[in-house]
């Protein structure tokens, strides 16, 4: 396995390689939620406009809460925060997923279920960001590999949707 530790003083430290890991897998879960989210409201009703509005809701919290949520999460355990968050994004997936795969979910379920992702999103991002400084240092901080999550995830969200355009694969409660 190579040494990527002169490279990226970051990943010398134990913590935060577990948290790096950990990140990825989670960012990845949460990009292909924000690209199926929309996509399954289309395929339940076909209407354009359900696209906008399940991205509103995921959106919309972010908005309201980033800035309160910074403020709220200097006073909390910022390790802590991020796992609860997590906990939430988890319960909230396999919410979509149970409401999906016995084909009872609705419209409204997609809007609230996008609002908590996004509530949970807003809120988790603001501690995960403040507890990168408590696990690698300042020296080290620039050398966080931090932005290759946003690249390697919406592909991956893309490849596995892909195979999702069966037909009767979503099926409308009616």
């Amino acid at each position: 396995m190579p040494n990527f530790s002169g490279r990226f003083p970051a990943l010398a430290s134990r913590d935060f390689s577990i948290f790096w890991v950990g990140q990825f897998i989670s960012l990845i879960g949460t990009w292909m939620q924000n690209t199926t989210q929309p996509y399954l409201a289309y395929r339940l009703t076909g209407r354009p406009l359900n696209l906008g509005i399940i991205g509103f809701a995921a959106t919309l919290p972010t908005l309201i809460l980033a800035l309160p949520g910074g403020v709220l999460v200097e006073h909390l355990d910022k390790r802590k925060t991020v796992i609860i968050m997590q906990t939430i994004m988890m319960i909230q997936a396999l919410i979509l997923a149970f409401l999906t795969l016995t084909g009872i979910i609705q419209i409204w379920h997609i809007m609230i279920l996008a609002f908590v992702l996004g509530a949970a999103n807003a809120i988790e991002i603001t501690a995960r960001q403040a507890m990168l400084i408590e696990l690698v240092g300042k020296p080290a901080l620039p050398s966080a590999p931090i932005s290759g999550h946003y690249k390697a995830s919406p592909p991956s969200a893309a490849c596995s949707s892909a195979g999702w355009r069966k037909p009767g694969t979503f099926r409308s409660p009616r």
